[in-house]
């Protein structure tokens, strides 16, 4: 009797066993999907391999965070989400980061996107019609890193003069040269964009509805018909008696 018990409860942890090693089984992940959405020169194939070594993983217990982590060191591959396909697919949406501002810092120039996440340095002016200037004057940097954003001891400006220039309005790498925030001690900030045209289009106190003067400042430069008309103008967006107003300083030619 006490020898069958003893067969019975082997029979049951075999059983156990062989169903633990089944259930694992059917949720191990037998492909990673990834959608890319990137331009035809990004090496996608480096990346797909970095992520095929999740094959295999138990996605039940599958921490998405690690896909981050495994792409940590490649800044130009930005994890959009991670997603579990029950019950053996991973899928990853995936999105290239663009190059639009760059900055020197310390003898070195750092390459940013629109929203300061810093993709690569050089020792090399990095200069082209495709890039922005990105200056501060009146703000330190804290820190600059490869894979992390722009960290400086005003970063609710520099965060606002990033949305600012992402309006559909501007246009950023079609006409602007560069982009300045300006700070003075205590001051609401300006902001400042060179266009190629010559004009210097200036947003004050740009902590103060700031997305919407830069929209009305940009819609009174576009209605000038021709570049010739616009050289060396100079628009100022303020507000006055609460309201948005914007003056060209110096008169597009011709009026």
């Amino acid at each position: 009797m006490k020898l069958k018990k003893v067969s019975t409860i082997l029979i049951a942890v075999v059983f156990m066993v062989i169903v633990i090693i089944s259930f694992i089984g059917l949720f191990s992940v037998k492909k990673v999907h990834v959608d890319f959405t990137v331009s035809t020169t990004a090496d996608i194939e480096r990346v797909q391999n970095k992520l095929d070594k999740f094959l295999g993983a138990n996605l039940l217990v599958f921490n998405e965070q690690e896909v981050s982590l495994a792409l940590a060191d490649e800044p130009y591959f930005e994890v959009v989400s991670v997603e579990k396909s029950y019950p053996n697919v991973l899928s990853v949406d995936i999105k290239e980061r663009v190059e639009v501002y760059y900055i020197e810092y310390q003898g070195e120039f750092y390459i940013m996107t629109e929203d300061g996440f810093v993709l690569t340095k050089t020792t090399e002016n990095p200069s082209s019609r495709y890039k922005i200037y990105l200056k501060l004057d009146g703000v330190n940097v804290n820190s600059l890193a490869v894979g992390s954003y722009i960290d400086t001891d005003k970063n609710e400006f520099v965060r606002t003069a990033f949305e600012m220039a992402g309006q559909e309005s501007v246009n950023l790498t079609d006409c602007i040269k560069t982009l300045t925030v300006f700070v003075r001690g205590s001051e609401s900030p300006d902001v400042i964009f060179e266009t190629y045209t010559g004009v210097s289009i200036e947003i004050s106190y740009a902590d103060d509805d700031g997305v919407e003067k830069t929209q009305e400042a940009f819609e009174s430069y576009y209605k000038h018909s021709n570049d010739y008309e616009k050289t060396f103008s100079h628009i100022i967006a303020n507000k006055v008696d609460g309201k948005i107003d914007v003056r060209w300083s110096e008169p597009p030619r011709g009026e």
